[in-house]
């Protein structure tokens, strides 16, 4: 467990960082999906749509 700690005390900072130092910037978001990555959300719409 110690090993969490550690690196979230060095994580949280630097992403905070990170995200402040970025802030209000307009970037274009880019996803782009593996074929895997297409066949998982195909079958958890699917999944979701028959509930």
């Amino acid at each position: 467990m110690e090993h969490l700690n550690r690196y979230s005390r060095y994580y949280n900072p630097a992403l905070a960082k990170a995200i402040y130092a970025n802030t209000g910037r307009k970037t274009k978001q880019t996803i782009s999906y593996t074929w895997l990555d297409k066949k998982s959300l195909d079958m958890a719409r699917k999944k979701a749509a028959a509930r």
